[in-house]
């Protein structure tokens, strides 16, 4: 049941099996969580890496893109390694961090979310069909429960579902 909810929730990375394992928070907020953009206030990502074998890279991105390349060529063992970043008020991001050993093993965490309000996003046209407008309020149920969301449109949605929070809490609408 652990196991499930982890995956259900976001909070795992992905291997190609080697002996490679970062731990990442950001605000001591992990994958699969969301928070609110710091606007003066920085973020503290803190990844901890496990490795047995010498590593050959560890990468911080933010939205797909490289934003750091931490210095852990030939390191193993545990290594900590932190950065401080800065996102704007209603600035909307993701961090994941990416590590692989000399070998050619490598993890990358899911996604730490960066997000201004709880939302959820649909396609225009699905907001449409359903006659809802950017920042009205509904309510997003499952057999786990129910919350209240402002609509966020973002047509890169697929049409016909929903998006909130981690690409593990997809739903057909």
């Amino acid at each position: 049941p652990a196991v499930v909810a982890a995956i259900r929730e976001g909070r795992t990375f992905a291997t190609n099996g080697g002996p490679v394992f970062p731990l990442v928070t950001i605000d001591g907020k992990g994958p699969g969580e969301a928070l609110e953009p710091g606007g003066d206030r920085p973020h503290t990502v803190r990844a901890e890496v496990h490795s047995l074998h010498p590593l050959r890279s560890a990468r911080l991105y933010r939205r797909g893109e490289t934003v750091r390349e931490f210095e852990v060529a030939g390191k193993r063992g545990e290594i900590v390694l932190e950065e401080t970043r800065h996102e704007g008020r209603g600035e909307r991001a993701w961090y994941v961090v990416r590590v692989e050993d000399e070998k050619g093993n490598w993890a990358i965490t899911s996604p730490i979310w960066i997000e201004p309000e709880a939302t959820v996003s649909m396609h225009g046209m699905e907001a449409a069909r359903l006659g809802l407008s950017p920042g009205d309020l509904v309510e997003v149920a499952s057999p786990r429960g129910a919350i209240r969301l402002k609509v966020r449109v973002d047509d890169g949605i697929a049409s016909g579902t929903v998006f909130k929070g981690t690409p593990m809490m997809l739903a057909y609408v």
